[in-house]
């Protein structure tokens, strides 16, 4: 079992590690870096959460109506069709 999960983000086409999070941090699975350095959690059908790697604290987002249950997944609009072989890169 993996007691560590590290968040990469990709900037200027290249990836780096961003942070890692420990098992006694775990909060779900990442669904975005904010612009303030946050990162959105899907809480696991606990809501939604936000982690401030900074302070190093987490905190559950109240959402008017939004079900706890709810399952969230990230969403990237792409102009490319799938198994068109089309190639997007340098």
């Amino acid at each position: 079992m993996n007691d560590q999960i590290d968040v990469w983000i990709m900037i200027d086409n290249k990836w780096s590690k961003h942070l890692k999070i420990t098992a006694q941090m775990y909060f779900g699975h990442p669904i975005q870096t904010l612009q303030n350095g946050k990162i959105l959690f899907d809480g696991g059908g606990n809501g939604l959460r936000s982690y401030d790697p900074n302070l190093e604290r987490a905190r559950d987002l109240k959402i008017h109506d939004f079900p706890d249950d709810a399952l969230v997944e990230a969403y990237i609009e792409t102009l490319v069709a799938l198994n068109s072989g089309a190639y997007v890169g340098q």
